[in-house]
């Protein structure tokens, strides 16, 4: 933590002793540090890049922290159901069952690829998580498409078919420096199409694509991918996921 106070990446308070103080946002920044160095394996000097990045944010975007106090309380239940304790849904998604325990808490940010990787262990998709409160319907009018709300910092994404069984539109916005947080891979195939911006995204951590306005990429959901937004503006882009795992 002392190399992370010195890059700038945490500010820690301390007390007349000089003892470090951390509230919730400290924790939930630590959290947030450890888990990009964990899955991406980042320079510190890029994070701090990415993070800054991510404040500068614009305000479509989705702000940090939203939405984590209800996800994390709706993924306990759905492991209780299951009769899963916290670490056994831990070895079972290949998470760290304190970071596991920090998600449920709503004490730490969670990345798309993390949240993939729980919600696949418990066999159920990022969407049940959320209150849609929109009844399922064919027509969505410009505008008034729900959000899923899983506050992942920078990205927002807009249900365009409630209604919808086998696939899943959806669109995307993404912020400068925000991304998946990692790599992840499920059933299915997924399509997306650039509106405006560019898509970095990375196949088998292998195969590097950017895609730009204008632009197409399909590919088997069971190949690992990554991706984020490298560029200094914010992409959007129509994604869509057959069978549903959002």
């Amino acid at each position: 933590m002392r190399l992370w106070e010195d890059q700038g990446l945490v500010a820690t308070r301390r007390t007349s002793a000089g003892h470090r103080r951390y509230d919730s946002a400290d924790l939930r920044r630590l959290h947030e540090v450890r888990d990009i160095r964990e899955e991406h394996r980042r320079p510190l000097a890029l994070i701090r890049a990415q993070s800054a990045a991510a404040r500068r944010a614009p305000a479509e975007a989705a702000p940090p922290g939203a939405g984590e106090v209800h996800l994390g309380t709706r993924l306990r239940a759905a492991r209780q159901a299951r009769g899963l304790s916290l670490r056994g849904l831990a070895e079972r998604a290949a998470v760290a069952a304190s970071h596991v325990s920090a998600i449920e808490h709503g004490h730490a940010h969670v990345s798309l690829a993390t949240l993939q990787k729980l919600t696949g262990a418990l066999d159920i998709t990022v969407g049940s998580l959320r209150d849609t409160g929109m009844p399922a319907c064919a027509l969505v009018r410009g505008g008034e498409a729900g959000i899923l709300d899983v506050g992942i910092p920078g990205v927002r994404i807009e249900d365009l078919a409630p209604a919808a069984t086998a696939l899943e539109p959806q669109l995307f916005i993404v912020a400068p420096g925000a991304g998946s947080g990692g790599s992840y891979q499920h059933d299915g195939e997924e399509f997306l199409f650039v509106l405006s911006g560019v898509l970095e995204v990375i196949l088998d951590a292998a195969e590097r694509y950017l895609v730009g306005a204008g632009d197409s990429l399909c590919f088997p959901s069971t190949r690992p991918h990554r991706w984020r937004n490298a560029s200094s503006e914010p992409a959007r882009l129509l994604w869509v996921n057959t069978p549903p795992t959002f």
